[in-house]
């Protein structure tokens, strides 16, 4: 949570004015203090009005702060397409936390995603379901969680309706084979795939 408020007064002339918190442990006793539900309707309010101001160079710097926020109040959420927005920006959250190397967080993004698609993610959502499955697969996959990168991967393979979906996954799957040393595995999944290409 930033230490840092902005606020624009009308009776400063739309000026900006600056409140800081001068120790980080005021701000937590304050914190403190809120019960778990206003905490909820607090970070969904703070996510939903950063979100509003950000251009889209804002939104790439401060995409962790606004969807910590909106993640933190998303139980509060009931409009479908606010919850589909919420899901794209957990998918940018987590591909940038994975180019970072920071795989735990990025799952958790991607998690959060995922869920936010629902049930029928695959029939009203199929791209944007693929890039979260495929995501996630590579970052479980980078993680050494070959469990769960096999379990993704099979959903991708069940529900990927083009072959140029399944590029991707097949991908995924030859470098797990690499970093397992089966290298015969990781070969005739290779010729697999080019044989479907021709």
């Amino acid at each position: 949570m930033s230490d840092d408020y902005k606020f624009v007064r009308e009776d400063f002339d739309d000026a900006e004015v600056l409140y800081k918190f001068t120790h980080d442990r005021i701000l937590q006793a304050v914190y403190s203090t809120i019960d778990d539900a206003q905490k909820k309707k607090y970070h969904l309010l703070i996510g939903r009005l950063i979100l509003k101001n950000a251009t889209d160079t804002k939104l790439e710097d401060d995409i962790f702060e606004i969807v910590n926020h909106l993640n933190a109040g998303i139980d509060l959420i009931n409009n479908q397409s606010e919850e589909i927005n919420l899901a794209r920006l957990n998918l940018i959250a987590g591909k940038k936390a994975k180019a970072a190397n920071a795989y735990e967080p990025s799952l958790k993004y991607l998690s959060a995603g995922i869920d936010l698609l629902g049930q029928n993610a695959w029939e009203e959502n199929y791209p944007l379901t693929l890039n979260f499955f495929i995501e996630t697969a590579d970052v479980s996959f980078l993680m050494g969680d070959f469990e769960r990168m096999n379990s993704m991967v099979k959903v991708s393979l069940d529900h990927a309706g083009e072959l140029l979906d399944r590029i991707k996954i097949y991908e995924i799957i030859i470098q797990s084979y690499i970093a397992q040393g089966r290298l015969p595995e990781a070969v005739s999944t290779a010729i697999e795939i080019l044989g479907q290409l021709g």
